[in-house]
């Protein structure tokens, strides 16, 4: 067995091509001794590329393709290289409630791994629901956190981009200021005199920032909202009449019980950083991961529609968020570190491993 991934090189900051759920999947499948090459170098590590061309290995030879939405447009995989006993992946990781992986063009692919999938809506059959995850980056700067006890007490408020689910939740905030007073503090960037740090946070298109993970591993509680309401009423999102209520939907500001682009980096940060981490509730939103989290028991679900939906996190003890954190973290390692994260894919493809 042999994995070929179609990349982008790294470009500059503002335009970087990170291509985080592809990483992901390099750093797991290194870690479980699968053999992997891409058509360009990408992602710089300490002793060259966790991704590497090698000449005397074409996709051809290799019997799992897989590309993601950075690479390509309309044909993200040269046709010939479908059929032949190979099997092909395509990571659809792009934002919005509709993308271009749901297009016919798509059904040629064994499968289609889609972020941010919704259980109101229904997909075609190659396509399943997959999760931005953990990096040994993010567990790298992660780890090493404060016993929760011994930190601040406050919320941390992350957030640089608007969306209608973060301002619907801002009354969460609003809720938890007496006992957790909100930190929604700006970090700078890495300088260019912190080499390793700089770099890191040039190739993640701006996302790695060592001065909010610090934050992280020393605050008890984190949100991690985001995302868009969709009305979830007709099943596809290719239909007219489900665009038509989109639209009024979001013109008229209505928040409904289907979420879409929830899949949020500070969910998968702070997690791994051991805080009690508020989302909206994954099941009360149709919100699906391939493996899924228990409210209460991983992370603090929110229901918007609740008269009082921070009651849950101000009726319970220290030592009740504490367990929940704890808990979040170990299953989030547990079931999205590199090693598992690829070895889900395996399983999906009938590999053994």
């Amino acid at each position: 067995m042999r994995v070929y991934f179609f990349l982008r090189p790294q470009g500059p900051p503002e335009s970087s091509n990170y291509q985080h759920c592809a990483v992901a999947l390099g750093e797991g499948l290194r870690a479980l001794g699968v053999p992997f090459c891409a058509n360009v170098d990408y992602w710089r590590e300490k002793d060259g590329f966790l991704f590497r061309r090698d000449p005397a290995v074409v996709p051809e030879d290799c019997s799992i393709i897989i590309t993601g939405d950075e690479y390509g447009q309309e044909s993200p995989v040269p046709g010939h290289l479908f059929g032949g006993g190979r099997r092909t992946v395509h990571i659809d990781s792009s934002d919005g409630w509709r993308t271009r992986a749901e297009a016919p063009a798509y059904r040629r692919f064994d499968l289609v791994l889609r972020t941010h999938s919704n259980a109101h809506y229904r997909y075609p059959s190659n396509v399943r629901p997959w999760a931005f995850g953990l990096t040994e980056r993010i567990l790298s700067h992660s780890s090493g956190g404060l016993p929760f006890q011994e930190r601040a007490r406050a919320l941390l408020w992350p957030f640089r981009v608007s969306h209608p689910v973060r301002s619907r939740a801002s009354r969460v905030r609003s809720d938890l200021s007496g006992r957790f007073p909100a930190d929604d503090s700006v970090d700078a960037a890495p300088g260019p005199e912190l080499l390793e740090e700089h770099a890191l946070w040039a190739a993640t298109g701006r996302r790695h920032y060592p001065a909010f993970f610090s934050r992280l591993r020393q605050t008890m509680l984190c949100a991690a909202f985001g995302g868009y309401f969709a009305p979830g009423i007709l099943g596809r999102t290719e239909s007219l009449g489900e665009r038509t209520l989109y639209a009024v939907c979001s013109r008229l500001r209505v928040a409904t019980r289907t979420v879409m682009q929830f899949d949020s980096w500070r969910f998968w940060e702070s997690l791994a950083s051991g805080c009690l981490t508020l989302q909206l509730d994954y099941h009360r939103y149709g919100c699906l991961l391939p493996e899924m989290p228990v409210s209460r028991t991983h992370y603090a679900g929110i229901d918007l529609a609740e008269r009082d939906p921070s009651a849950w996190i101000l009726d319970s003890s220290d030592e009740e968020l504490a367990s929940v954190a704890c808990t979040g973290r170990d299953w989030a390692v547990e079931h999205y570190a590199p090693a598992p994260t690829a070895r889900r894919l395996l399983r999906l493809l009938g590999e053994r491993v």
